[in-house]
C-alpha cells in the first residue's frame, strides 16, 4: 500500500498492523530492519528532498491562504542544513538503544497494553490539518480501526 494516496483509515490500519509485526522481532531483526531503512533514506535522500520541496511549495500555498499554519510548515522542511542527517542519525541512535528485555538492569513492572482507538483517530486527525472532523464523527470512526 503506498500511504501517499491512502486515506487515514487504510493508515491506521496498515499503523495498527505493522506496531503489531514489529513488537515481535528480535533485537537482531529490529536492528536489521533500521540499518536498511537508513541506508534506504541515505541513498535515497535526492529523491525524498525533491519530493519534500514539491510538498512544501503545496505547504506553503496552504500556509499564504490561512489553511496550514506556519508552524506546520517550518516543520515539514526537511531541507533546512542538518536536518536530514539528524534524522538519519536519529534512526541510528534507535538502533543502538540496548534492548530492555535482554538487560540485567532491574525492570519496571510488567504493564500491560491498552489500544485507545480514540487517541489514534484523534492522533490521525491531529496528523491532518486539513480534515475536518466533527466531534461525532471522531467518535464514529474509532469504532471503524479494529
Amino acid at each position: 500500500m503506498s500511504l501517499t494516496n491512502a486515506t487515514p483509515l487504510e493508515v491506521a490500519k496498515a499503523a495498527r498492523v505493522g506496531s503489531r509485526q514489529l513488537a515481535v522481532l528480535s533485537t537482531e531483526d529490529r536492528n536489521a530492519a533500521l540499518s536498511a531503512i537508513h541506508r534506504a533514506l541515505a541513498a535515497g535522500k535526492d529523491d525524498v528532498l525533491a519530493a519534500n520541496r514539491k510538498d512544501l511549495d503545496e505547504a506553503n500555498k496552504q500556509a499564504a491562504g490561512g489553511t496550514l499554519s506556519a508552524s506546520l510548515v517550518k516543520r515539514l522542511d526537511l531541507g533546512k542544513p542538518g536536518k536530514y542527517e539528524d534524522m538519519l542519525q536519529g534512526i541510528l541512535d534507535v538502533r543502538d538503544l540496548e534492548d530492555p528485555s535482554t538487560s540485567d538492569a532491574p525492570q519496571a513492572p510488567k504493564q500491560s497494553r491498552v489500544f485507545h482507538p480514540i487517541l489514534l483517530t484523534k492522533s490521525l486527525v491531529d496528523a491532518q490539518p486539513r480534515l475536518h472532523v466533527g466531534r461525532n464523527s471522531v467518535v464514529a470512526g474509532t469504532n471503524m480501526v479494529k
